[in-house]
């Protein structure tokens, strides 16, 4: 009488067993289009869904662990919703936002000035790989899904260590392009038939894997730059990153 259970066993076993098989292609930076005025509003809409407030809300679970202080710098802010959460949650935080889209910066500025927090958080535009600020004037730096962007790794990583302080901190979080194939997978489908327009033009799921880095790519980069400490965390399709400025 239990036999009508047999597929639904035998779909979790098979489903099981794939989520083991991991994703095994070379990363390749020109499968993400170019951002435009529409995907910047499709990404915000994007960022407000479940699925990105559970990043962040591991992101500042994972911060409680380092107690960041003083002045933090958001690489690669975006709409800014990291920024407003961390704002609230560490009150005593001055927050740079840096990004090198004017449209997402002008989202981000509109966004907190709003809230009572607005005047501990300020934005820049800028590139990661050459940050415009000066050196040693950053307490803590953080980037969520903005390293798999860069095509100069090595140099973002070199331009964060000038611009933090003696024992500043960098906390990176961002996708594992050797996540399980069914994840991959996953993220197709859902751009493909669920993703505003503009990121499915864009290819700005699908593509921001493909562009990631893996964890030993990352632990490569990490051991070629200046940071003297540093660990790395693997997560089922992401992956975290926390190096200090001795």
């Amino acid at each position: 009488m239990l036999f009508w259970m047999v597929p639904i066993i035998f779909i979790i076993i098979v489903l099981g067993a794939l989520s083991l098989i991991r994703l095994g292609v070379s990363r390749d930076t020109t499968k993400e289009g170019a951002n435009d005025r529409d995907s910047v509003w499709a990404y915000d809409s994007v960022s407000r869904s479940p699925l990105f407030g559970f990043i962040r809300y591991r992101v500042l679970r994972k911060l409680k662990k380092y107690r960041p202080e003083g002045t933090l710098l958001d690489a690669g802010c975006g709409p800014g919703y990291l920024d407003r959460a961390i704002a609230l949650e560490y009150p005593q935080l001055k927050i740079i936002g840096l990004d090198v889209s004017k449209e997402m910066l002008d989202l981000a500025t509109s966004q907190a000035s709003s809230t009572k927090i607005n005047p501990r958080i300020s934005y820049q535009e800028g590139d990661i790989q050459k940050i415009p600020f000066k050196n040693n004037s950053m307490d803590f730096v953080v980037s969520t899904l903005s390293m798999h962007h860069l095509v100069r790794p090595e140099e973002a990583l070199g331009e964060i260590f000038r611009v933090l302080k003696p024992k500043g901190q960098l906390f990176v979080f961002d996708l594992r392009r050797d996540m399980p194939e069914t994840l991959f997978y996953l993220i197709r489908f859902v751009q493909r038939f669920f993703a505003p327009n503009p990121i499915r033009l864009t290819n700005g799921g699908e593509g921001s894997v493909l562009s990631s880095f893996t964890p030993l790519e990352m632990k490569t980069l990490l051991s070629q730059s200046p940071f003297p400490v540093w660990t790395i965390q693997k997560g089922w399709g992401w992956y975290y990153v926390w190096s200090r400025k001795e």
